[in-house]
């Protein structure tokens, strides 16, 4: 914010030198309605500037400050990003490992059935075994 002070300062010599050019000119000859007037505009266009200045310093900061806190909050979203990439794929796999096992089950219980009935066949005689 360097700048800005800088600028204020400035801003304030400017105003300085004018009131002591205004002042001496009071004295002499030259004095006019239009050196005044003149005067005055310059007075309250250092003093609109001065006042600007002063508004958008602290605007200046924040935005230097959220700058810096983005540069801070970036990575950690791009980490979280991978987390969540890395969570997708983890569940996915989940998913896809809880369907094979279900049919895992589902061929295990026919399997189970098929056999149970081939024995049952065997014990009645109606399958003979050679």
């Amino acid at each position: 914010m360097g700048k800005f002070d800088e600028a204020k300062k400035e801003v304030k010599k400017i105003q300085k030198t004018s009131v002591e050019l205004s002042e001496k000119t009071k004295d002499t000859k030259h004095e006019s309605k239009e050196i005044k007037e003149q005067f005055s505009y310059v007075f309250r266009e250092l003093d609109n500037i001065f006042k600007t200045l002063e508004t958008i310093t602290p605007i200046i900061e924040k935005a230097f400050q959220i700058d810096e806190t983005l540069e801070i909050i970036e990575p950690k979203i791009t980490m979280f990003d991978e987390q969540l990439m890395n969570f997708t794929e983890l569940a996915a796999l989940g998913l896809t490992a809880e369907s094979l096992t279900h049919e895992l089950v589902q061929i295990a219980n026919r399997l189970s059935d098929q056999a149970k009935t081939i024995n049952d066949n065997i014990s009645d005689g109606t399958i003979m075994m050679s």
